[in-house]
């Protein structure tokens, strides 16, 4: 026949200690094992709020935790679920010979709600465990610590066992909770390894993140992760475990498929993998530790980047400053080119560096200067049909492009024509070409003996380089044919059978030729750059005065003739012709007329005779 058992017989009869709380945190019972662990009486603490039946020192606030213990309390009744305090100090107090005192005690403390008919919380039970002799409170810290030799105390009554049983479980669980918590929620990626085979037996949210959402625990690392079979990581893996010694990698570059079905994705690591030993000293697995620092790693090279962009930027411009420095003081055209040829050349440690002279019309290429390295022959005067470089790669500079090519004998351009190239030791070349009035005049080229990746660097430095030549040798080309100009204005000037001067509009002598330098029995230096009243003086307030004024003033040409004194004292003739100049000045031409003067004045002379 069934009995209706005796829930308060059982709730009485119970080793382990029971306390009823109902809403009102009043307490509504306790069994005789709550009351003996506590120590205190029924009559003492039933009809109570809890905390008045268990109030805190006054002397010691924080030896009880009131809040700790009313959070779990209010937590129970608000979620319908259990709530652990594993472990928490709170001093009960009890009477003594020598007066009320707290005995400080440390509890692990259960909160199970308890429901009534319809499904609602009646009240709470708290079970509370006295483990006092197994973990005692450091103030100092706020930490608790596992009494040495807890394992074995001597007096534990054997029906107290299975409470610490109990209250240790709870703890342990507590504390793996919280490393669990703390191992998920790490910022680094962390899995521990066991075994030769390196079979993962725990990873965190992180390593999830890392790897992608798939199964890893219990299965061996490259069984996981398929995709790492070809990269190496089972060796650095096996070293660990054969050696026993850590491994640290930095920027670490690893592949991997973190999506079903995805794409590679390349990512940069830092990984620590530790050994884990056994009690018999041996490895039994790994501990497996890092980060993800794809972004850092990017960054930094980003970084690294537009530091090498400023250097190079620098370089360029201080060798083209030197190249500058070094051309400007160069007149012949084929002396810059030459300068220009060697400062590149060694700039880019190239094989080679050279300007040809294109003649589009007959299809050829003549060297005119190159520069190049120890042991390389120059092609300097050689004279070469284009189309047998690549017809292609003509076409493009005839198109005003720079040609960059890295390898001739793979190059599309070239690949056909690579006989031409090894005939005159070219693996790799870059070319720059100056077109002038559509049509390509020149050439630029820097070739390399073997293959060679330019960088942009380079072809900037070479198309900066180009551009400064071509525009030196067109500068010197022009100041040579203003020499030659020049001089052979000057011959003439010289040559001319009369004396010429030029003056600007503040009288200053800006040029006179032999002839008149001559004439007028003077130095160049004494008269050119020199005031013209500084030098004759004693034309001021002469007819050559009044006329040169009234030309500087009108620009009506005059013309006299003009007894002047000579510096070796002879007296003679001088006839000037006078115009005025584009910059406003006066130019004349003069000539000595003594003799015909004289000649003049003898007819006159003899005339008045007859």
């Amino acid at each position: 026949m069934f009995t209706q058992p005796d829930y308060a017989a059982l709730f009485a009869a119970s080793p382990y200690p029971y306390l009823l709380i109902n809403r009102d945190f009043t307490i509504i019972g306790a069994n005789p094992a709550y009351l003996e662990s506590t120590g205190r009486t029924a009559q003492q603490i039933v009809g109570q709020h809890i905390f008045e039946a268990f109030p805190a020192d006054p002397n010691d606030p924080a030896s009880t935790n009131v809040d700790e213990v009313r959070r779990s309390i209010e937590q129970a009744f608000a979620t319908k679920q259990p709530h652990t305090s594993a472990l928490l100090r709170y001093a009960v107090p009890r009477e003594t010979p020598g007066g009320h005192v707290f005995g400080e005690r440390c509890w692990s403390a259960i909160h199970t709600p308890v429901f009534d008919a319809a499904g609602e919380v009646a009240f709470v039970a708290q079970n509370a465990i006295d483990v006092t002799d197994l973990y005692r409170f450091d103030a100092a810290t706020g930490a608790y610590h596992l009494r040495q030799g807890a394992h074995a105390v001597p007096d534990m009554p054997q029906m107290n066992r299975p409470q610490m049983h109990e209250a240790m479980t709870r703890i342990l669980n507590l504390e793996r909770s919280q490393l669990q918590t703390m191992f998920n929620q790490a910022p680094s990626f962390i899995a521990v390894l066991t075994g030769p085979d390196h079979v993962f037996e725990m990873a965190n949210e992180a390593y999830y993140q890392l790897v992608g959402r798939r199964e890893l625990i219990g299965k061996p690392l490259l069984d996981a992760l398929p995709e790492l079979v070809a990269q190496g990581v089972r060796r650095v893996f096996d070293g660990v475990f054969a050696s026993g010694k850590p491994v640290v990698l930095r920027d670490s570059l690893i592949s991997l498929q973190r999506r079903p079905d995805g794409a590679l994705e390349h990512r940069y690591v830092d990984l620590l993998c530790q050994p884990i030993f056994g009690h018999d000293g041996q490895v039994t697995g790994i501990f497996a530790q890092g980060s993800d620092v794809t972004e850092a790693y990017h960054a930094a090279q980003a970084l690294f980047e537009k530091v090498q962009q400023l250097e190079e930027v620098r370089e360029n411009q201080t060798f083209q400053l030197t190249l500058a420095d070094r051309i400007r003081q160069l007149a012949d055209p084929d002396d810059v080119t030459e300068a220009a040829c060697e400062l590149l050349g060694r700039a880019l440690q190239a094989s080679r560096v050279l300007y040809a002279q294109i003649d589009d019309a007959a299809g050829t290429v003549a060297i005119v200067r190159d520069w190049t390295a120890q042991g390389v022959a120059s092609l300097a005067g050689k004279v070469m049909v284009m189309d047998d470089f690549g017809p292609p790669m003509i076409a493009a500079l005839r198109a005003g492009q720079i040609v960059v090519n890295h390898d001739v004998a793979q190059d599309s351009r070239t690949a056909g024509n690579t006989g031409i190239y090894a005939q005159i030791g070219v693996g790799a070349d870059l070319l720059v070409p100056y077109i002038k009035a559509g049509k390509m005049r020149v050439v630029l080229t820097v070739q390399n003996a073997t293959a060679r990746r330019w960088r942009e660097a380079e072809i900037r430095m070479a198309q900066e380089t180009a551009e400064r030549t071509w525009s030196a040798v067109e500068a010197a080309r022009a100041h040579a044919a203003l020499r030659r100009e020049r001089d052979q204005s000057q011959s003439i000037f010289d040559s001319m059978g009369e004396g010429f001067a030029v003056l600007d509009k503040n009288w200053n002598i800006l040029r006179m030729n032999a002839e008149g330098l001559r004439l007028t029995q003077r130095r160049a230096e004494d008269v050119i750059g020199h005031n013209h009243w500084e030098v004759w003086p004693e034309l001021r307030a002469t007819p050559a005065d009044a006329v040169f004024q009234r030309v500087m003033s009108t620009g009506a040409p005059g013309i006299l003739e003009l007894a002047h004194r000579m510096p070796d004292g002879r007296q003679a003739w001088i006839e000037t012709r006078t115009h005025r100049s584009l910059d406003g000045g006066i130019a004349f031409f003069f000539r000595d007329v003594t003799e015909r003067r004289e000649a003049q004045e003898q007819l006159t002379a003899a005339d008045r005779r007859k």
